[in-house]
């Protein structure tokens, strides 16, 4: 293991900043810039970022273009991450998946900073009149977004419409679980996959925080050497986990290696139809989901 990744897993982020001030590669670069968000130093983050984003592009040019964008969100830097997009633009073909996020690049910065806006009218309470103007299911789940932890007797009630609406899949399913990080104990009627779930939000267990989902992504590291490939199969593992909650697939044989097979081919790797009935699942319910 090297000197800073060990430093990082061993929250030693003081002692990796100092000791890492001229990375000699894009790794050790992206673990001197998470340290310094994890320390919450954003700015000073966003320097070490753009001083080696050229090294940190040739490491990874999805985990680049990731953290530039994590950097100015967290800044608010809308202006400037518009203006990024150019970097990556220029920049020859890397792979299927760096294409699909850049032909998405200037939505997904618009989104945001609708989030940061929504943001600031729900700091002044407005919610309830936020909600009843949403356009779309977007405008919702972004308005969701901004009260995650804020929750008062007049948004949960709010919340618990949504979970009883017909809106997005994906939209009623972040609202349910506003309702279990807020550990509401008023059982509720939720409606999925053709299934009907009467829930108590306080008895569930959120997803991403699990022993199980720790032990998916040890396995899914263990085995994904290839990063870009890993990167893929875990975001769609957790597209995968949002679509069947309140069910998991924790206890399904060879999850992290079926995951892998999907990446494989997403990316155009290996040709759909051969695989097994796990993968095949999981490639049927990722088609399945509306877009929202």
């Amino acid at each position: 293991m090297k000197k800073y990744e060990e430093l990082f897993k061993n929250e030693q982020y003081e002692e990796l900043i100092n000791s890492s001030s001229k990375p000699l590669d894009g790794e050790e670069a992206l673990y001197r810039v998470s340290a310094f968000l994890v320390e919450s130093r954003p700015k000073e983050a966003r320097d070490c970022f753009l001083q080696n984003r050229d090294l940190i592009y040739e490491f990874s040019p999805l985990r680049c273009l990731k953290a530039n964008l994590e950097i100015r969100f967290l800044l608010e830097e809308f202006d400037e991450a518009y203006a990024d997009e150019t970097y990556y633009q220029e920049k020859p073909y890397v792979s299927q998946r760096m294409e699909e996020q850049l032909r998405n690049y200037r939505k997904i910065v618009r989104e945001e900073e609708k989030k940061a806006l929504i943001k600031r009218k729900i700091s002044v309470g407005e919610v309830s009149d936020l909600i009843k103007e949403a356009k779309d299911d977007r405008e919702i789940l972004s308005i969701l977004g901004g009260i995650k932890g804020k929750l008062s007797k007049e948004t949960r009630e709010e919340v618990r419409k949504i979970v009883l609406s017909s809106s997005h899949d994906l939209v009623r399913t972040y609202a349910l679980l506003l309702l279990v990080g807020d550990k509401d104990e008023e059982e509720i009627l939720f409606k999925k996959n053709g299934k009907e779930y009467h829930l108590i939000p306080s008895s569930l267990t959120p997803p991403f925080v699990s022993k199980d989902h720790a032990k998916f992504m040890e396995e899914l590291e263990s085995a994904g050497k290839d990063i870009s490939k890993r990167d893929l199969a875990s975001h769609l593992y957790s597209d995968y986990i949002l679509y069947l909650y309140p069910e998991t697939p924790y206890g399904e044989k060879a999850l992290a290696s079926s995951f892998l097979e999907v990446a494989s081919i997403y990316l155009g790797e290996k040709k759909e139809g051969k695989e097994d009935a796990l993968t095949k699942k999981i490639i049927d319910s990722l088609s399945s989901i509306r877009p929202l």
